[in-house]
């Protein structure tokens, strides 16, 4: 399974939300969440959140928002 869909369905399982994947290029990717940035790879392309560092990320947007 791709990275960006393994994450997706991760977000869909643990927080209900649903995903869109808007294809990108090489090698970047970024998770937002109401148009904030939750996780980015941009200064190191190809690098890949673990499901832990995702959570997390995501879960520290919604505690702030």
């Amino acid at each position: 399974m791709p990275h960006a869909a393994r994450l997706a369905a991760l977000f869909q399982s643990e927080f209900n939300f649903e995903t869109e994947f808007i294809k990108g290029d090489g090698g970047i990717l970024e998770v937002k969440y109401q148009g904030n940035l939750v996780w980015t790879n941009r200064s190191n392309p190809g690098a890949k959140a673990t499901d832990d560092e995702a959570r997390t990320a995501l879960q520290r947007v919604l505690n702030n928002s």
